[in-house]
This record gives C-alpha cells, sequence and structure tokens, in this order.
C-alpha cells in the first residue's frame, strides 16, 4: 500500500501532482524536452515510477499540465498587478514586459530543448498547448479593447487578428532573450515601441 502524504487520499493526490510538476519543470530547464522523460520526472519527485502513469499517460500529458498551470499562475498575478493600473497603455506595456520577463524563465526557452522550439510535438498536442496559451491572448484583447473604449488607442476593427500580431512580436523575443544575445530590458523596449506605435491613437 503506497504511503499518503497528506491527511487525505485528494490532498494527497493533489501534493504528488504539485511535485510530479516542479520536477518535470526541473527536468525540462535541465535536460530539455526531447531528452524528458516520465521515470526521470518521478525520480526527481521522489515517487516510484509506475505511480507517475496514475497522474499522466506520458510526457505530452504533463507538458500540457505544466503550462496550463504556469499559465493560471501568470493570469492570476497579471491581472492582479493590472487592476492598480490607470490606463490601457500601462497594462499592454506590463503584458509585454512580464511576459518577456518570463522568457528567462521559461524551461528551455533560448535553445532548441524547449518546448516551442523543440518542434516536433505532434499536431493534435500543439493544438492543445496553443489553446492553454490562449489564455494570455484573451488577456491582450481585453487590454486592446480597453484602450479602444477609452480613446487611448485607435480603432481596431480585427482585434482577434491584432491580437495575434501582438503575440507574435512578443514572442519573437523568446530565442533571443533566452540565449542571452538580447537583453530583457532592449527586448521590452523595441516591442513596447512597436506595439505602442502600431496601438495609438
Amino acid at each position: 500500500m503506497p504511503r499518503i502524504l497528506a491527511d487525505s487520499l485528494a490532498e494527497h493526490r493533489t501534493l504528488v501532482r504539485t511535485r510530479i510538476l516542479d520536477a518535470f519543470g526541473a527536468e525540462l530547464h535541465e535536460n530539455g524536452y526531447a531528452a524528458l522523460t516520465l521515470a526521470h520526472v518521478a525520480n526527481r519527485a521522489g515517487i516510484a515510477r509506475n505511480t507517475i502513469y496514475n497522474y499522466a499517460a506520458d510526457k505530452n500529458d504533463l507538458m500540457l499540465e505544466f503550462v496550463e498551470r504556469s499559465v493560471e499562475e501568470y493570469m492570476e498575478r497579471a491581472r492582479g498587478e493590472m487592476a492598480v493600473l490607470d490606463s490601457a497603455s500601462e497594462r499592454m506595456r506590463y503584458l509585454i514586459r512580464s511576459q518577456i520577463e518570463g522568457f528567462l524563465a521559461e524551461p528551455g526557452a533560448g535553445s532548441a530543448s524547449g518546448m516551442l522550439e523543440g518542434g516536433s510535438l505532434p499536431p493534435a498536442v500543439f493544438e492543445s498547448l496553443m489553446k492553454r496559451l490562449s489564455a494570455i491572448h484573451r488577456m491582450i484583447a481585453e487590454v486592446v479593447e480597453q484602450g479602444t473604449r477609452s480613446g487611448e488607442f485607435h480603432r481596431v476593427t480585427d482585434v482577434p487578428a491584432t491580437v495575434e500580431m501582438i503575440g507574435s512580436v512578443i514572442g519573437s523575443q523568446r530565442m533571443p532573450v533566452g540565449e542571452g544575445t538580447r537583453s530583457v530590458e532592449e527586448a521590452v523596449t523595441h516591442v513596447s515601441a512597436f506595439v505602442m506605435a502600431a496601438l495609438m491613437a
């Protein structure tokens, strides 16, 4: 009978799942996605190899859950910090900076070992990954719409297309910031200038 690590089975599963996701992130950072195995994750999490299959069918499942947790944590933090900002312009600059700063902490960013640069995800898995990341695009869309209503931004006739372009400009800094060929400050300055010039009324 496996040892229960908490007062209830539900709490135990939550604790073990957190340890698995933390271990996944550490393995991804050190060894890259291609080399990552569930056995390595289980060993780092301090659980039996077979136990991890109670939580994930394969490393793609684990990656999607890891990304979902990361996005939820980012969204909660971002909404709290943006709530005290007075304008859509300030909120847009916050979103640009916070995402670019996140590239430094993103496991595998700046190399072919990263999840997004590693390249060989099955189409269905990649689609699921993009759905999880789309929550951040929705937040950008909200700020674009706020700026349009307040008159700070010019009237945007196609918000989804605009958001996609903003996301692409921010994402273009993942590799240079991750690999250290461009500083966070340089990336933030260039991206902010580009995006705000496109949006400002």
